[in-house]
């Protein structure tokens, strides 16, 4: 009789886990949540990576237009007839640069590379140390009719890690160089 009692104790038992199971798999209320789950991850590091990059790309373009602003002070001879010497231009160019790029890690160089022809433009590559870190060849402003070349490099720090190691293979940083080379205008006047 006692194991008659227990045998549909444990019938009862297996048919209400039964009979729960099939109720808990026709339900479907929770579905949405739980594919949003499996996605939110991947959709997540996709969002912040197009925002990384735009950043990125954001950074690049303010870099050109600051050393452009800044090349016009030495393409006009205004650093030239004031005195000014690399704190002038590292001004000029910071107050074109006032966001996303850290404008004191801005390294650059401007040198004249001839004068009057741009033919020697061509054996002026950037120079690099064996760590990969940039190195100028200083400041000259130049003088009147002189080809110069400006060349400013900036590494842009990824914050997004995953985004990160996939564009620059783990080393965190994206180089950004903008080089100008120009002639100097004729800005010495003589007459009287």
């Amino acid at each position: 009789m006692l194991r008659h009692i227990d045998m549909l104790g444990k019938m009862k038992i297996n048919r209400y886990i039964t009979h729960r199971l099939k109720i808990w798999h026709k339900k479907d209320d929770g579905s949405t949540a739980i594919e949003f789950g499996f996605i939110a991850v991947p959709f997540i590091i996709m969002a912040l990576g197009i925002l990384e990059i735009s950043l990125m790309f954001a950074g690049g373009n303010l870099l050109e237009g600051a050393v452009a602003d800044a090349a016009r002070l030495v393409k006009t001879g205004q650093i030239q007839q004031s005195g000014g010497d690399e704190s002038t231009f590292r001004a000029a160019l910071c107050e074109s640069a006032p966001v996303i790029i850290n404008c004191n890690d801005v390294e650059f160089e401007v040198v004249p590379v001839g004068s009057g022809s741009f033919f020697d433009v061509g054996g002026v590559s950037a120079q690099f140390d064996e760590d990969g870190a940039f190195q100028g060849r200083g400041f000259d402003a130049g003088g009147v009719n002189d080809v110069m070349l400006i060349r400013a490099v900036y590494d842009y720090e990824i914050i997004t890690p995953m985004i990160g190691y996939m564009m620059t293979g783990g080393e965190g940083t994206m180089r950004m160089m903008s080089t100008i080379i120009f002639q100097t205008e004729p800005y010495e006047f003589t007459g009287g």
